[in-house]
């Protein structure tokens, strides 16, 4: 196997542990312990299929230099595990099944616990869960499997600060048809003791020939093994991401790592594990054309990828609340948007930020709401938001703007020199001025967003999420269905134009429709909410000359967003409908949308503060999604913290622009019956 160089490598030991349930079953057991006391966090580490522990002697010392200790066994079935004698080992190897893995990986989760209070002092040493391959998706699975299942141990997984996927087993590039694992199943019932041959191309674990002829001789990687052993993590990849990924508590950390040229697990299992879970703190880092094992590739690539898990647990460890490092960015994800929902790349160390405008002071309660659900609470973004205004924003208006929390950027407007003849609403002849964005050079990335939206999940990983280029931009699509039957909106805006209408749950989630040169007009078409662009006053300089000289301009309905889907066709990534929720694609997109998956609600047309309270579902279209509005600026004005404390600014600032009582008919023929207080409107639909 390759080495590393380490300065100071630590001890290492071995032994064999009895199981618990079956104590003449002993596992091989190997320990690196870092040199100084007590560690800085330690790791019960997993291995993958046909593998065995000590393919990472060069890989833990390393993690040992750094003060983390790691202990690692050989699998039930595998490695020295299996081979207690020449004639018992091909008896022995691969027989395994995923409830046994369960088992024995809650007995080392809750030895490891004790052997480290015992050693070190209570909780003194966070222990995280690492797994690699069929491990990485043991320990993904060992969060999300039900807890209704017997034996669930749920006092071990509460001590484990976090989990690290590598490379993890959920979907196989060359993965079999859905049937085959429950024939499979079948099979199994009857013949217990049915074997299967699993070979795996050793070409297709590393770049490195060293590591590949390695991996030839290694006896513990014979592929014949116990057909049970193979249909556990088949079964157990498609439970995880079709449904059981809802199990993954929401307060563990997480981190995947995989390689972009993976030949063996498919990276767009962990694409789409990172996107749906909904971790408050989750990261997917996408490794650059590296394989399977990218502790095994070559030169500094396998370094890198260590590192990366290094880095992470270090951040992680040092305080109970989650990381104080910017080394770590909550997911993909959010591909991710790459964590995430979307690809992101590794990098989060660059300036970033969060930029709305505000045109009028109608709608602070909006940004007032926004505010705090993106810079506040579990989904707080580690990122600054900037308002722009305009002159038309009073100075005491800003300074409110400020104690929320927010950074105040005053802008000029921006307005086309050509009148506008065909505005879908007059109001939209003022967003022009949200392209300032694009000035914004001091931030290497910045999320434009609209402030009449509410965060449900933090969306952090958009500021690490990849673009076509540098000069490219994320979007989401416009809806354009039109469902409202809106007069001023174009004739080709129907169902069938829409880009969201061939989408389907979950794949929506990560992979929304593609678009070519020869797809619908409509597909080329995104909404201006929310932007992920990269600042350049170059672009921007550019697009005002374009603004001003371009004939199309007077007939566009939305203005920068039909400016913008021309200025970028073809060059807009587009993002899953999660982090641009319009509202009215709960309805008109019951194909796609999930209230639990929601990142980022966008309150299109009419704004909960200005029409009221929710009435009842069957007649307001929008009573759910309104709803969670009106809750979150009911707990956000009951805590407020000395913001507005005086009633009379209360009043001027907010309070006269919200609309407080019940919404008047929107679908019905006849009024709808009053629901009483807002908190009465908000328990109906929660």
């Amino acid at each position: 196997m390759p080495s590393i160089p380490v300065a100071n490598p630590g001890t290492t030991s071995t032994e064999f542990v009895p199981s618990e349930a079956k104590p003449a079953i002993k596992f091989f057991v190997k320990r690196w312990t870092p040199s100084t006391s007590p560690p800085t966090a330690a790791v019960l580490f997993i291995h993958g299929f046909l593998e065995n522990i000590e393919r990472y002697d060069h890989v833990f010392p390393v993690f040992a230099s750094k003060g983390i200790a790691v202990t690692a066994f050989d699998q039930r079935g595998f490695g020295k595990t299996a081979k207690d004698g020449t004639d018992s080992w091909k008896k022995n190897h691969g027989n395994t099944t995923r409830s046994l893995q369960y088992q024995d990986i809650a007995q080392f989760l809750k030895d490891e616990r004790k052997r480290l209070d015992q050693e070190y002092g209570p909780r003194s040493v966070p222990l995280f869960l690492v797994g690699h391959s069929m491990g990485g998706g043991l320990a993904l699975a060992t969060f999300t499997r039900p807890k209704s299942e017997a034996f669930f141990p749920s006092a071990v997984l509460q001590d484990v600060k976090g989990v690290v996927a590598l490379a993890p087993w959920l979907l196989l590039v060359d993965n079999p048809p859905s049937i085959v694992p429950t024939a499979a199943g079948y099979l199994i019932s009857i013949y217990p003791g049915a074997k299967k041959q699993a070979p795996l191309n050793p070409e297709y674990v590393s770049k490195d020939p060293e590591v590949v002829a390695e991996y030839r001789k290694n006896p513990f990687t014979n592929p014949n093994v116990y057909l049970k052993a193979i249909h556990g993590p088949l079964a157990s990849g498609l439970n995880i991401l079709n449904k059981e990924y809802v199990n993954f508590p929401n307060d563990k950390p997480l981190l995947i790592v995989h390689g972009t040229a993976d030949k063996v697990c498919d990276i767009k299992g962990s694409r789409d594990f990172i996107q749906r879970v909904q971790a408050d703190d989750k990261q997917l880092i996408e490794m650059e054309g590296l394989y399977h094992e990218l502790h095994n590739e070559q030169g500094d690539e396998k370094v890198k990828a260590i590192n990366h898990v290094i880095d992470w647990i270090l951040a992680h460890a040092k305080s109970p609340g989650g990381p104080e490092s910017s080394a770590s960015a909550p997911s993909a994800s959010a591909a991710p948007v790459t964590a995430t929902s979307v690809p992101t790349s590794a990098d989060t160390s660059a300036k970033k930020a969060w930029a709305t405008l505000l045109t009028g002071e109608k709608y602070l309660p909006g940004l007032f709401v926004f505010s705090r659900s993106l810079l506040h609470g579990r989904n707080a973004s580690r990122y600054p938001l900037i308002v722009m205004v305009t002159d038309d924003v009073s100075a005491e208006a800003q300074q409110v703007i400020k104690e929320m929390g927010c950074i105040v950027r005053r802008v000029d407007a921006l307005m086309p020199t050509q009148k506008s003849e065909m505005l879908a609403e007059e109001r939209f002849s003022l967003v022009w001025t949200k392209l300032r964005a694009f000035e914004l050079e001091e931030y290497e990335r910045v999320i434009l967003i609209d402030s009449d939206m509410l965060v449900r999940r933090n969306m952090d990983e958009l500021m690490t999420c990849k673009l076509d280029s540098d000069s490219g931009i994320a979007a989401s699509f416009a809806c354009t269905c039109n469902p409202r039957k809106v007069a001023s909106y174009p004739a080709s805006w129907i169902s069938a134009n829409c880009a969201f209408t061939p989408q389907s749950h979950p794949d929506a989630l990560t992979h929304p429709t593609t678009v070519t040169p020869e797809s619908r007009d409509n597909y080329h078409l995104l909404n201006s909410g929310l932007v992920v662009l990269t600042p350049s006053k170059a672009v921007m300089e550019d697009m005002s000359r374009q603004i001003a000289t371009d004939p199309e301009i007077p007939a566009f309905r939305f203005p920068d967003q039909d400016f913008l889907a021309k200025y970028y066709k073809g060059r807009f990534t587009p993002l899953p409908w999660v982090y641009n929720a319009l509202k009215p694609l709960r309805k008109c997109h019951t194909n796609i949308w999930r209230d639990e998956e929601v990142r980022n609600v966008h309150y299109i047309l009419d704004k909960p503060w200005a029409v009221g309270y929710p009435g009842n579902e069957e007649d307001d279209p929008d009573a759910v999604t309104h709803s969670w509005w009106w809750k979150a600026y009911e707990d956000a004005k009951a805590h407020r913290e000395g913001l507005l404390a005086e009633s009379d600014q209360w009043e001027e600032y907010i309070g006269r622009f919200v609309r407080e009582e019940p919404r008047d008919v929107v679908n019905a023929a006849q009024p709808q019956p009053a629901l009483g207080t807002p908190a009465q409107a908000i328990e109906a639909h929660l």
